[in-house]
């Protein structure tokens, strides 16, 4: 794009630059310039500028009441969902009662273990039972 971009400026530019360019680019522009400010053209570009300014309001309107009613109808599908959902988890999934497997953190540390032998797990020097004072 860069290269075409390029080339075209300076083809322009070579134009615009000899005389006999000069000369086409000011017939080309006053030209242009006519039918620019012929009334019957901008008469027309009025008539356009208009439907499609009354086009285009129309088509907001529309698109902004489209969007409410499809704004409302997922608002109600939600709230409709989540009292489903709700009504089926209340009847279908109860949390199960639960019994303690132990009494408190006695069976989970080894050092007030019961056992003689080989109850001292963190090398903290023997069986709660020799922990005498010694």
């Amino acid at each position: 794009m860069g290269l075409l971009s390029l080339g075209v400026g300076m083809a322009v530019g070579y134009v615009l630059g000899t005389k006999h360019g000069k000369e086409g680019f000011e017939q080309a522009r006053r030209s242009a310039s006519e039918a620019w400010n012929d009334p019957d053209l901008q008469e027309k570009i009025q008539d356009t500028v208009s439907s499609v300014s009354d086009t285009a309001g129309k088509v907001a309107q529309d698109v902004a009441e489209k969007t409410r009613r499809a704004a409302t109808a997922a608002a109600e599908a939600v709230r409709q969902g989540g009292a489903e959902a709700a009504e089926t988890f209340d009847e279908e999934f109860h949390a199960p009662e639960t019994v303690p497997s132990s009494h408190g953190d006695v069976d989970s540390d080894p050092g007030l273990s019961t056992e003689k032998e080989g109850s001292d797990w963190a090398q903290e020097g023997g069986a709660p039972g020799d922990r005498g004072g010694g």
